[in-house]
C-alpha cells in the first residue's frame, strides 16, 4: 500500500486527511507502530542546533543522476528519544548562508520514540518509479513552471552549469548556457528513503514542495 502526499497536503495515516495547499498547515503527526511519531512541518519552529547534525552529501541523493543539487539534507539525534531530519528548500540560491527558521521553506521531519538505531535515509535509486505519482506529478508541475516563467535562480546560476558523469558521482565541465527546466528542477530537489523500524517512506522535496510516500 502507499499513501502519498502533494506539496503541503499531508496525510495522516491513521486516516486519510488532505489539508488545502493554499495555507500552511500546523505540524502533521504520523501515528508510526509502537507509539513512534513522526512529525513534519514547514520550517523549522523548534530552535536545533545545527552543528550537531549530519549534512548528507547532495549529489549522492539527487532525484536524477546527472544532478548535481544545491539544497542539503541534515539529520541527527537531537534528544535522547528525538531525532530530526530537515530537507532543505531548493528555491533559495546556492549562496544563501542555512538557516532553519520558521518562516523557512525547508521541512523538519522528527521522529520520537523509536531507538535511533533503527532509523536509516539513505538515496532512492529509480527515484520517478518509487517517489509516488503525485512526487512525479508535482515534479512535472515545477519543470512547467520553470517553463512559463524561466528559472527560480538569477543568471549567475543559469548561465552555466555543473553536470556530473551519469549513474557514478564524477562531476563533468562546466558549460555555458542554461540547463534546461528539467535540469534545473534536478538542481533545487533531492530524496531519501527513510526506514523507521519496521515502516519505510520515500520522502521528495521538489523545489519548495514535500512529498511522502509510504512503502510497504
Amino acid at each position: 500500500m502507499r499513501r502519498g502526499v502533494m506539496g503541503w497536503r499531508v496525510a495522516v495515516l491513521a486516516a486519510l486527511a488532505l489539508l488545502s495547499c493554499a495555507t500552511v498547515p500546523q505540524a502533521q503527526v504520523f501515528q508510526l507502530p509502537g507509539g513512534v511519531t513522526m512529525t513534519i512541518t514547514q520550517g523549522c519552529p523548534i530552535d536545533l542546533d545545527l552543528k550537531k547534525l549530519k549534512r548528507e552529501d547532495s549529489v549522492e541523493f539527487a532525484i536524477d543522476e546527472t544532478s548535481v543539487p544545491s539544497p542539503g539534507i541534515l539529520h541527527g539525534a537531537v534528544a535522547p528519544t528525538s531525532y530530526a531530519i530537515i530537507m532543505e528548500a531548493g528555491s533559495y540560491e546556492p549562496n544563501v548562508s542555512f538557516s532553519c527558521k520558521k518562516d523557512s521553506r525547508h521541512s523538519l521531519i522528527i521522529i520520537e520514540g523509536m531507538n535511533q538505531s533503527l532509523i536509516s535515509i539513505r538515496p532512492v535509486n529509480n527515484w520517478a518509479k518509487f517517489a509516488g505519482p503525485q512526487a512525479n506529478e508535482g515534479y512535472a508541475k515545477n519543470v512547467q513552471a520553470c517553463k512559463e516563467n524561466g528559472p527560480r535562480w538569477s543568471g549567475i546560476w543559469t548561465d552555466g552549469y555543473l553536470a556530473r558523469i551519469a549513474g557514478t558521482d564524477q562531476m563533468g565541465s562546466v558549460d555555458h548556457g542554461f540547463i534546461g527546466c528539467n535540469g534545473h528542477v534536478g538542481q533545487m530537489s533531492n530524496a531519501l528513503t527513510l526506514t523507521v523500524g519496521s515502516s519505510q517512506f520515500v520522502i521528495s522535496k521538489i523545489v519548495d514542495d514535500f512529498f511522502i510516500e509510504e512503502v510497504n
